[in-house]
Order: structure tokens, then sequence, then C-alpha cells
């Protein structure tokens, strides 16, 4: 199998249908199986693949060697989520006593609401939505507990800049992003958070109460985010899946008209058919007629997809370096904007020299292989490289961005698709 054929598979196990008959698993040798399960890997869906094989009963056609592999997998992340959720939990609570309403934004919401199995949802961090007026409240508190921003605390207006404080870490606890907005303040869209917060549901996660998205917003935060954000470069098959699993979940409670109307009054509509588009492309995803219609306006939704196919299995170097670079500030910015000489001290330590299990992570690393001390080389580089990113002017990086969506083959279908 070639990696087209693999990646063809994984589509067919994590989604509703696939074209032609069912794939005969028992046939698929043991070199494939490893490059199915790297792929699942790298896309953080191996837990995800576990537990869909185990659903339709044919994890037993996989060899017991791969089986036990995905297996640890969940597992793992499982046991990784688990310490997540209490922290999220002690964080909640704690802004609860201040009388501080927090929305749990992406995977929080996702893993424990929609999959309803916290183990199938990959994290990294945490990240929680307030109301701009309680911002730096919500600093402090995070501050009494122990967390330490990356940046030094932020004083006035400082975080304007961004739709997000600097990341809020604490030994052995996994990183906070503390949002005001779910889009940054120079993107296109027209979001009203105060409409966000109305629609807002109440409910508890993991013994803290909380507020979740409703699922019109929800739906359009997640394509947003994939599509602006992160340009379908990074874990693009794991955001598919998330508004795969989002639509069924909440087939009969999202409105689909609120949706489109939502989406046009935001100035989101390219962007959200597209993204819903390559799902459904991807996963047969069943949408009402009014969404296909949408879609169906805006071309050949399969042309779409072998873009993205193409765009996932053989990415150009420097179109991922530049999608990650674009879409977070490099080490030099955040340095920059540390109230302290010791904040900015710690700022570069912990960037230019992380610990091993985050570097096993950054790189999607086995905990077994020796190559980690390889990648703490490759790690400085990358650094290096992305802080040079701060002597190009912002109007560059703006054409640099746009310029995402035009590499190789697939340029005319993500112009049309997405208005560049």
């Amino acid at each position: 199998m070639d990696a087209k054929e693999c990646f063809g598979l994984l589509r067919y196990c994590l989604g509703n249908k696939a074209e032609g008959a069912e794939p005969e698993l028992e046939r698929i040798s043991m070199a494939d199986w490893d490059r199915i399960i790297q792929l699942a890997g790298s896309h953080d869906v191996a837990s995800l693949l576990y537990s869909r094989l185990k659903e339709r009963g044919r994890i037993a056609a996989v060899p017991s060697t791969f089986a036990r592999r995905l297996q640890e997998m969940y597992f793992h992340t499982a046991a990784k989520n688990m310490r997540l959720y209490s922290d999220f939990s002690e964080v909640c609570n704690a802004l609860a006593r201040r009388g501080i309403d927090v929305v749990a934004l992406k995977g929080l919401h996702l893993a424990d609401v929609v999959y309803g199995d916290i183990a199938l949802r990959h994290m990294n961090d945490m990240d929680l939505l307030v109301r701009r007026k309680d911002l730096l409240l919500t600093q402090d508190e995070l501050l009494k507990m122990g967390y330490e921003s990356e940046t030094g605390a932020a004083t006035g207006e400082q975080w304007l800049s961004r739709h997000h404080l600097a990341p809020f870490t604490k030994r052995a606890a996994p990183p906070i992003e503390i949002h005001w907005s779910i889009t940054p303040p120079n993107s296109p869209f027209r979001i009203d958070m105060d409409e966000l917060w109305d629609r807002a549901r109440r409910a508890t996660i993991a013994g803290a109460p909380i507020l979740l998205l409703s699922p019109e917003d929800l739906l359009l935060h997640l394509c947003l985010h994939v599509s602006f954000n992160h340009k379908f470069t990074l874990a693009a098959l794991r955001n598919a899946c998330d508004i795969h699993e989002t639509i069924s979940y909440y087939r009969h409670d999202i409105e689909w008209e609120r949706v489109i109307s939502t989406a046009a009054n935001r100035k989101a509509d390219t962007y959200v058919y597209c993204t819903l588009s390559l799902v459904r492309g991807l996963l047969g995803t069943e949408m009402p007629a009014p969404i296909c219609d949408k879609m169906r306006d805006r071309g050949s939704e399969k042309a779409l997809v072998e873009a993205l196919v193409s765009r996932v299995l053989f990415p150009d170097p420097l179109v991922r370096f530049l999608a990650a670079s674009l879409s977070s500030p490099p080490v030099l910015s955040r340095m920059g904007k540390a109230a302290t000489s010791a904040g900015k001290i710690m700022i570069a330590f912990r960037s230019l020299f992380p610990t091993m299990r985050r570097l096993r992570e950054k790189y999607r690393l086995r905990r077994s292989s020796k190559t980690v001390y390889l990648y703490i080389l490759v790690h400085f580089l990358d650094v290096f490289t992305r802080s040079l990113l701060l002597l190009i002017p912002e109007r560059s990086k703006e054409r640099l961005a746009k310029l995402l969506f035009r590499d190789g083959a697939d340029s005319p279908v993500m112009r049309k698709w997405c208005g560049f």
C-alpha cells in the first residue's frame, strides 16, 4: 500500500463510509499496519482508531503486535487526560469561587461531551474562555495557584494584540491558555462575543461548573480554527474528526439555518463551507440539504479532498514551517513581552532546552526512541529559524499566510474555496 492508500484506510475506519468495498484488514501487511499506525499517531487519532476498530468488531483483524500498540496509545491518552481534567477541575472551581464564568473550549468540550470518552481526544493543553473584563482577575487567580505566565503578568491592555493571554504553566501540569475571544483581533471575522456568551449552556465537567458553546458556535469555532488558524496543515485529520463527531453528536440539536446566517454575518462563510466540505469528503459526514447546496455552489468537493490529502501526506516543509510560525509567536517575541529579566531568561531556557517528554510530544516520537537526542539539535534550529521571522514586516507576514493556500498543485482549488 502506498501512503494515499494507507490514509484512505484510516479515513474508512474513522468515518461513516468510504468509496468502494470494505477493506480486507486481514490481508494488510505488517509494514502497512506500521505505516497506518504511525500516520494515526501523527494526526493524534490513534486512540480513536483503536476505539472504532473495537466498536466494529475488527480489532481481531489487526496483528497482535499492532493491536497492543494501539491499546497502549489509548491508555496513555486516557491517563494523560485524567490528569489534565483533574487540573481543569481545580482551576475552574477556583475561578467559580471568584464569580468568574468559564467556557471550556475545543478538546475539553469535545473529549468529555462529544466523544464521551476522554481517551479518544488527544490534548496537550487547556483552552478556557473568560469574559474580557475577567481576564486580569483570572490571571491573578492562576498566579495564586502557582502558575506562571510565559511572558510575565499582563498589565493594562497588553493582551489586546492576541485573542488569548500568554500560556500559563506549572510544574507537572498542562499549560493553560486563557482566551477572551475565539478568533484573533486581526482576523477578517466579525465575532459578537456577547451573543456567544448568551447562547452558551451551563454544564458540569469533572465536577466543575462551566459553560459550553452552543452546538452552532462550537461547529463554527472548530471550522475557523482548522481553516483560518492552522491552514489545514496541523493535525488536519484530528480536526476533521472533531467536526465529524460534533455533527454526529449534536445532529438533533444543531440549527443549520443559524449556522448559515451566523457564518454569513461573521464574514466566515467561505472558510466554514470549505471545512465542512472537506470533512464530508474525508469521512462521509451526513449534512442537511441547505448546507450541501451551499457547499456545491463553491465547486468540486472531490478536488478539494484530493488537494488536502496531498497537503497532509506530502507537505511542503516550508509551508508547514510558515503555518506553525505564523500561528504562534516565536520565543523572542514572548521574551520581549516578559515583565522581568528573570522572566525573559526563564522563557529562553525553557524554549531552547525542553524536557525529553516535551520533545517526544512535539515531534511525535515513541517513548523508547533514542532519536530524541538528535531532536535536541532539530528543536534548537527550529526555535532559531522561527525567531528570524521577527525581522519580517507584518504586512509581509500576511502575504506569506495567504501563500499557504497557494502551494503546489492545490493552489487553484484553495484559492477558489477560501477566497485568496
